[in-house]
């Protein structure tokens, strides 16, 4: 009895330690075999344009473009904004921006409906458009969100007209170039000073950072004129504190342009060019109401 008991015990640790390798393998593929599903289930979903894209609008646009707009290839940076009538100088300008060497757009405007309880949201999730597809950059959407100053939250981003409006004009010219959404509330200069810390800090050769952002909202024509000649001025000048306190009567969100004004400086690109000035007026002949637009690039 006593030596069954012995060669029993010979064998005991070297069992014991297969059965834990075998343990620890299995839980290994079953954690591994998780992430490939979470991954899976997460490519197969997407974010549409349908809710603002506007095919009438989209294509008129198209035929009216304008083909002789010049931008460095310097461009490191740009603001232009997000209301659909400005279709023909969205295809002018992203038309000309198609021929630089663009790898990814940081995409920054407004959060509308002032939604969730971030500051700053993002997503992941690849855009399905009239064009074709319109990839997130994974890498560097992780990399903001892992500091925990951005949020993600795919129905946020999906809603916001600043962002969706202009994926498919994405789509369309730039096919490959992948994007980061950035949706943004009004915040203070402090916070907005560490946002543009960890953007600098991730900004590769090839990234453009654009400012989706509607000037002067509400007004008469030649009111929204004056308006956008005061808010170019505070921005050429870096006026921050001024520029914040403006309201829908100047544009819809200094914070996104006070974030990219403050990066182009951090990484030199403080040539600052107007590619065109222009309002809704000018579109649909209604003077009052009207919507101003601002495109203009930053470069070094």
């Amino acid at each position: 009895m006593m030596k069954t008991t012995n060669r029993f015990s010979k064998f005991w640790f070297p069992l014991t330690c297969v059965f834990l390798v075998a343990f620890v393998i299995g839980v290994v593929v079953i954690k591994y075999k998780n992430i490939e599903t979470v991954k899976l289930n997460k490519s197969e979903r997407f974010l549409t344009t349908d809710k603002y894209y506007n095919e009438t609008l989209f294509l008129k646009g198209e035929s009216e473009k304008d083909n002789d707009w010049q931008i460095n290839d310097s461009v490191t940076g740009a603001i232009i904004p997000h209301h659909g009538l400005a279709a023909k100088y969205f295809s002018s300008f992203f038309n000309v921006i198609s021929g630089k060497n663009i790898k990814t757009i940081i995409l920054i405007g407004p959060n509308h409906k002032l939604v969730g309880d971030n500051p700053v949201y993002t997503s992941d999730l690849t855009w399905e458009t009239e064009f074709g597809q319109v990839n997130a950059d994974y890498e560097l959407v992780q990399k903001l969100t892992e500091t925990g100053k951005v949020g993600i939250d795919d129905k946020i981003i999906e809603d916001e007209h600043s962002v969706a409006t202009i994926m498919p004009y994405i789509a369309k010219y730039m096919p490959g170039v992948k994007v980061v959404p950035l949706v943004c509330k009004e915040i203070n200069l402090n916070k907005i000073g560490e946002l543009t810390e960890i953007i600098t800090a991730n900004l590769e050769p090839g990234v453009i950072v654009i400012s989706a952002v509607d000037f002067s909202h509400y007004l008469l024509a030649q009111e929204a004129v004056e308006m956008d000649k005061e808010t170019i001025s505070v921005i050429e000048t870096h006026n921050y504190e001024k520029l914040l306190s403006f309201g829908n009567e100047h544009l819809d969100s200094p914070t996104s342009i006070i974030l990219l004004d403050k990066i182009m400086r951090s990484v030199g690109a403080d040539k600052f060019n107007i590619l065109i000035n222009s309002n809704s007026f000018e579109i649909t002949g209604k003077s009052n109401q009207a919507t101003s637009y601002l495109f203009a690039v930053y470069g070094k």
